[in-house]
């Protein structure tokens, strides 16, 4: 966004209810993924309008309008698919700025969904640079700091021979440190941030949905165990707990509690399809 010159205007709070007629939601799955405005997020406020690619949580039990494919690497590429559809064309600039969602979501293009091209394609025709947001600065020094300390705390297990999960945990940049850890080699990477409030990021590689380990089922059953919301789709999920234990007593707890739930998961998958 700053190398674009794009700047995010924040909803200010508190926010007056009785002026918002529609509630137009993209990319969550949960209303305690909508900060200030989760409290709309009910069959009694304003009507939901929902874009999504995660798996349907539960704003979608309450949308009156919907497009959620969760086979879709980015919401970026539902909303440029709808811009696709009514021959619609955003600015360059900010073409631009979606083309990098899509980038980002889809890991530079490994995890393909069915609009994936075609939403970019289209992007490049209202004049998106792919050099542009392809051209990376240094990473921020407190996001690198936090991943080395992650990795100090990691706790690993090995699940069905050749699956291994990282569990560890860090103040900040919980989904930052996840994906870094499968560039490091993990399978299932699961990254508890925050305090009082825990957050959990899960990033799982091929490898493990190959053998029926999911995201977005590791954020279910850790929302189960310990109460919040978690979703997300396949690859990538995230919880929001409504309390818990500290951080540090959760990563202990999850690193015994996660390798035999995935090994069931693996083995089950792996006994269905031969």
């Amino acid at each position: 966004m700053a190398r674009l010159g794009v700047s995010l205007k924040e909803c200010s709070a508190p926010v007056d209810t009785e002026t918002i007629d529609v509630l137009v939601v993209v990319d969550s799955s949960n209303p305690s993924q909508l900060g200030g405005l989760a409290a709309l997020a009910n069959k009694e406020g304003p009507p939901v309008i929902l874009i999504d690619h995660h798996q349907p949580g539960l704003i979608a039990s309450i949308a009156k309008l919907q497009l959620v494919d969760s086979s879709a690497a980015s919401t970026t590429e539902l909303v440029s698919s709808i811009l696709a559809e009514l021959a619609l064309c955003v600015e360059p600039r900010e073409a631009s700025l979606a083309l990098a969602g899509i980038v980002y979501d889809s890991r530079r293009f490994r995890i393909i969904g069915s609009h994936t091209f075609r939403a970019s394609l289209y992007l490049q025709s209202c004049g998106a640079s792919l050099v542009e947001v392809e051209s990376k600065g240094d990473t921020d020094f407190s996001e690198r700091f936090a991943r080395i300390k992650a990795a100090s705390r990691l706790r690993p297990a090995r699940i069905c021979s050749d699956i291994i999960l990282a569990v560890t945990r860090v103040g900040s940049f919980e989904s930052s440190v996840a994906r870094a850890l499968l560039e490091l080699g993990a399978d299932v990477a699961v990254v508890v941030g925050g305090g009082g409030e825990p957050r959990v990021s899960i990033r799982t590689s091929k490898r493990a949905l190959e053998n029926g380990i999911r995201a977005d089922e590791i954020a279910v059953y850790i929302a189960g165990k310990y109460g919040g919301e978690g979703g997300g789709h396949k690859q990538a999920a995230m919880v929001h707990l409504n309390a818990g234990p500290d951080p540090s007593i959760l990563v202990e707890e999850l690193s015994r509690s996660l390798p035999g739930k995935l090994a069931r998961l693996c083995v089950e998958w792996r006994g269905s399809h031969g």
